[in-house]
């Protein structure tokens, strides 16, 4: 009886200890790991048959619902590339990262809408 009694004890102690290492770990998780912000843009890519090439749009994340913006030349024309990597390539010589791949409404993930994040500069 006393040693049913003692892993009872055993087994209760054992599951509040762990229930509180999850609810640290989760506190953990909210808390900023070095005071790094990033800043998100998504990205839209499409290939264009009449100029050969591929054009890209980019949407602010702080306001998923304004129009995208296309990325434009010095001569404020639609920026050509070569294929979507060269996207990446040009948005990352202007100090973005590739964040993620954005998935279609049908759950499909493809190379033409994607994330690039930045650290973000404190004003």
């Amino acid at each position: 009886m006393k040693k049913a009694i003692l892993l009872i004890s055993i087994a209760f102690g054992l599951g509040l200890s762990a229930q509180a290492q999850e609810q640290t770990a989760s506190q953990e998780l909210l808390q900023p790991s070095s005071g790094e912000v990033y800043e998100y843009i998504t990205v839209y890519v499409a290939h264009k048959q009449r100029i050969k090439g591929w054009n890209a749009w980019v949407r602010d994340n702080r306001n998923p619902y304004a129009e995208a913006v296309p990325i434009n030349d010095e001569t404020n024309e639609l920026q050509k590339f070569s294929s979507p990597y060269d996207v990446i390539n040009y948005l990352g010589s202007l100090g973005w990262e590739f964040a993620a791949f954005t998935p279609s409404l049908n759950g499909q993930f493809s190379w033409q809408d994607f994330m690039m994040k930045r650290k973000k500069v404190k004003a």
